[in-house]
């Protein structure tokens, strides 16, 4: 694994083009009470020649407008690079596919797994409510509410990355690797908004958006497009935003330069169509970037109307800090004529930022925010739903593997059926596979009653993401000889790895390793983690019993909830003759000082076996 530097890809999908910053050259942060010294420090390290790359948490505009916490998460951060690149076409995903290989050679699939939304139905429904009777009592006439989806991540953020630019391109995406407390922190950023543009001569074009309409394939795009336009809520939300951003456009305008240059235009990207109205203006003579930030930042279509009362309701009413989520990820860059810079800011949605578990661990904790706006006829339930479908695209991700489970079929029955059952519904709810319960476990009980009950059956079931299952079996091979013995891989594999807790066909390592180990006259070989402690083996679970205590690892330590391994911790006494199992972490040296270790799964029960000497 290749040890990855900071860089930002500033990413332009539907242009195909996209501008890369590396080189990095290091940070620095303003409050909103120094905003004013914002254009001195752009021009000290333009003048050194590096590039600028600007992350504004929406908790940045809190402090500027209403005043709100001003501590470290509420800092425009300016991040330097040495180096630009350019990068058009296939050679934008052919330079992510490269990082992702130099990230992870082993080319695990990247995805995401246990996706929740952090607000409850009625959580939501009571702050709509508070919310809505503000409106009624016309504090405010419109409010963008917003919560956040949590999830972990496995693989390279680099293949992610690819997998959601390819399910929803978008003009003002970007992927940022940033120095964070345990490695790069990621930022994915899915944006079809445009919050600034800032072209050389001065003009400065803004597309607020408002107006949101789930869309799949097979459906008529101009009838869902002249729906979405006609929509009296989705309207009325649109242009109360509109008059929003003519308003603050007007503070650095010339005298009557605000244009608005077509309403209520309808975009489709991936999963949603976005209704959008673009503005633009021309800027007077000296406005500076702190200048345009304090008029517009953040952006209207994120907070609501009145601007700063909808941002005192928001405040109030939020379940978490919003972070850079509706704030801006851009750049800006020197000019020699007009205002002396130019740049291109979004309005970071559809962003996740992913923090690693451990220092250079692929696998990540990840949350994305998501809202909507709420007039004084909208309705809790849709806009629940539309938390819901707006991160959709996060659902439908497509997999490269399927979920499975191996079973044992004897006297025409699996005893475990159910424990089976369960184990593939949890895995398919935490990996987004389609799943119906019944139905796979009506096909498993119609294959089983076609195989002969005299003999004992080896039955596999594969889920694929489409909920599509397919059965296979064949008799199984008699129990190994009193005896078997089992090895230590030379693979060590990575502390964090939400996959690994799960049956899926993404398994060539380990099929490897234990096909090595079986020609050496082995059953099964074990896996340790980077800090040592001991995981699982190929197929089987692990006990061993150090110093008269049984242990087995922790499910914490990202290993399989094996059927077997929950029998044997419900019933020690039945399988392993003791009173208790502890779980704890296990090292080498207590596994070569164990004096009995027994391995289990559910095809072969419990197994003793001794560790083979290196």
């Amino acid at each position: 694994m290749e040890t990855l530097h900071p860089f930002i890809l500033f990413d332009d999908a539907i242009a195909h083009r996209a501008t890369l910053l590396h080189g990095y050259a290091g940070q620095q942060s303003i409050g909103a009470a120094q905003l004013h010294t914002l254009d001195q420090v752009l021009r000290q390290g333009w003048a050194r020649r590096h590039y600028a790359a600007v992350l504004i948490p929406y908790e940045f505009g809190e402090a500027l407008i209403n005043g709100g916490p001003s501590g470290a998460g509420a800092l425009l951060q300016i991040h330097w690079f040495e180096q630009r690149q350019t990068l058009t076409g296939d050679a934008i995903d052919q330079w992510l596919e490269d990082r992702a290989d130099r990230q992870d050679p082993d080319a695990q699939p990247a995805g995401i797994c246990g996706l929740r939304l952090t607000l409850g139905a009625t959580d939501y429904a009571t702050q709509f409510l508070r919310l809505q009777a503000a409106i009624a009592r016309g504090d405010i006439y419109q409010i963008n509410f917003t919560t956040s989806q949590a999830f972990e991540t496995y693989g390279s953020p680099l293949r992610l990355y690819r997998l959601l630019r390819a399910r929803q391109p978008v003009p003002y995406g970007c992927l940022a690797a940033l120095p964070g407390t345990t490695g790069l922190d990621w930022t994915l950023c899915l944006s079809p908004e445009l919050f600034l543009r800032i072209e050389p001569e001065g003009v400065i074009r803004t597309e607020p958006m408002k107006g949101t309409l789930p869309f799949q394939e097979g459906d008529d795009l101009a009838a869902q497009s002249d729906a979405l336009r006609s929509d009296a809520k989705n309207r009325a939300e649109n242009l109360m935003i509109v008059d929003l951003l003519r308003n603050d456009l007007s503070r650095i305008a010339l005298p009557g330069g605000v244009h608005v240059e077509a309403l209520f235009r309808v975009t489709r990207y991936g999963q949603v169509l976005q209704m959008t109205t673009p503005i633009r203006c021309h800027a007077r003579p000296g406005t500076t970037v702190a200048d345009m930030l304090g008029a517009l930042f953040p952006c209207g279509s994120i907070t609501g109307a009145p601007k700063k009362m909808s941002m005192r309701y928001i405040a109030d009413s939020e379940d978490r800090p919003r972070g850079i989520y509706t704030g801006s990820l851009g750049y800006l860059e020197p000019q020699e004529t007009g205002l002396g810079f130019s740049g291109c800011l979004n309005v970071a949605i559809r962003t996740l930022t992913l923090r690693p578990k451990r220092q250079d661990a692929l696998a990540c904790d990840g949350s994305m925010g998501v809202g909507g706006g709420i007039v004084y006829d909208s309705t809790t339930s849709a806009e629940y739903d539309e938390l819901h479908w707006k991160s959709r695209f996060l659902r439908t991700l497509p997999m490269s593997f399927n979920l499975f489970e191996t079973m044992r079929i004897e006297n025409g029955d699996c005893d475990l059926l159910a424990e089976h059952m369960a184990r593939l519904r949890h895995a398919a709810a935490a990996l987004g596979f389609q799943y119906d319960s019944s139905r796979v476990a009506g096909q498993i009980r119609q294959a089983i009653a076609t195989l002969d009950p005299t003999t004992t059956w080896r039955m596999k079931a594969l889920l694929s993401p489409d909920g599509q299952c397919r059965i296979e079996h064949a008799a199984l091979p008699a129990a190994a000889a009193p005896g078997a013995t089992v090895c230590v891989a030379s693979r060590v594999l990575p502390v964090s790895d939400p996959l690994r807790r799960f049956k899926t066909t993404w398994r060539a390592h380990y099929d490897s390793d234990l096909a090595a180990a079986m020609v050496s006259g082995h059953f099964d070989t074990l896996y340790f983690n980077r800090e040592g402690h001991l995981l699982e083996g190929a197929r089987t679970s692990v006990f061993i019993r150090h110093q008269g205590v049984w242990l087995t690892p922790d499910l914490s330590l990202d290993i399989l909830r094996s059927v077997m391994r929950a029998q044997v911790l419900a019933q020690p006494q039945r399988h392993l003759n003791a009173n208790r199992i502890e779980l704890a972490p296990i090292t080498r040296r207590m596994l070569q000082q164990a004096d009995r270790i027994v391995l289990c799964n559910a095809l072969r029960g419990c197994i003793e076996a001794t560790l083979a000497i290196a």
